[in-house]
């Protein structure tokens, strides 16, 4: 038998975040889309975040307060 968990913790690419909200944050609720399944999540801690940078060098932050798109993030996430 499989146990059941509703907080995980995984690398998240950020593609677009609405204009409304432009920076991703803990307490963040929003949809998280994996393959077929989607369900509405809510961000509890951010790690760490990757911004990419145009001179290929990458910008990485450990516990960072925010991400803004495009970046990538390891998180902590509940269901």
């Amino acid at each position: 038998m499989m146990p059941a968990t509703d907080l995980i913790q995984c690398e998240v690419d950020i593609l677009e975040i609405p204009e409304s909200k432009k920076l991703m944050t803990k307490g963040y609720a929003c949809m998280m889309h994996i393959h077929a399944w989607n369900d509405e999540v809510l961000i509890k801690d951010i790690m760490k975040s990757i911004e990419p940078q145009d001179k290929g060098e990458d910008i990485i932050k450990l516990k960072p307060k925010f991400a803004k798109s495009h970046t990538k993030m390891h998180c902590t996430i509940s269901t």
